[in-house]
């Protein structure tokens, strides 16, 4: 019976189209080097020029990615949830300061950490659609602002976990939903190798309980999509 909840919900949530009315949400990214200056001054968190003229020479790339596939994703996401995002203007901005990724969902700004795709930082930089996928994650935390999960049986069921575990769960299982239903397998593949790397191991634990079982993930997607 469970094989067949399983497969149903996947066809059922995999197979919806694109079709709905386009989202009215609003993304503007910009990099502008004299936002990091500030952070730049403490001893420490000094940036280099290198890392500022890499990343404002291949900021047209990030521009050139998130605008061919950020339609697809808001579009699949709405499709999947049969939710809306909220209509607002989200500013998105590029940092070479050393923090976090993160979304401020009452402000509507998200800043995006590109350190580790420029060569110049690293010499194993990740790839710029991996920083696109950022970037979603990070609208994806406003979306489910926007769409709280109310008496989820999922996060009861891992309770013990830490809350940072549990507050991606529901998140990392609609971001792989929509990168399957879009098909774009090495996209997800490497979102999942990037996030376990991450410090904390937050990221890494949250994708094994989103991944437990091939079809997982559609339990979380499930609970969001009522």
């Amino acid at each position: 019976m469970r094989v067949v909840l399983d497969t149903f919900l996947l066809v059922t949530l995999l197979s919806l189209g694109c079709s709905s009315q386009a989202t009215l949400l609003r993304v503007k990214v910009e990099y502008n080097p004299s936002e990091d200056l500030a952070c730049s001054l403490p001893a420490g968190s000094s940036i280099k020029e290198e890392w500022k003229a890499e990343l404002l020479s291949r900021e047209p790339e990030f521009l050139r990615i998130w605008e061919a596939q950020s339609p697809r994703f808001l579009a699949a996401t709405e499709a999947i949830s049969g939710k809306k995002f909220p209509s607002q203007e989200i500013v998105a901005r590029l940092t070479i300061c050393n923090s976090p990724s993160e979304s401020f969902p009452e402000t509507g700004r998200v800043t995006i950490n590109m350190r580790f795709a420029l060569k110049s930082f690293t010499p194993e930089p990740v790839s710029m659609r991996y920083k696109v996928d950022t970037l979603f994650h990070e609208l994806l935390h406003i979306f489910l602002n926007r769409h709280p999960i109310e008496n989820s049986v999922l996060l009861k069921e891992h309770a013990t976990e830490d809350e940072r575990v549990r507050d991606h769960l529901h998140l990392l299982a609609l971001q792989k939903a929509v990168l399957l239903r879009l098909n774009e397998p090495d996209a997800l593949k490497e979102v999942i190798a990037v996030d376990s790397i991450l410090p904390g191991g937050y990221y890494k634990r949250a994708w094994e309980l989103v991944n437990a079982t091939n079809t997982e993930y559609l339990k979380y997607v499930a609970e969001l999509s009522k």
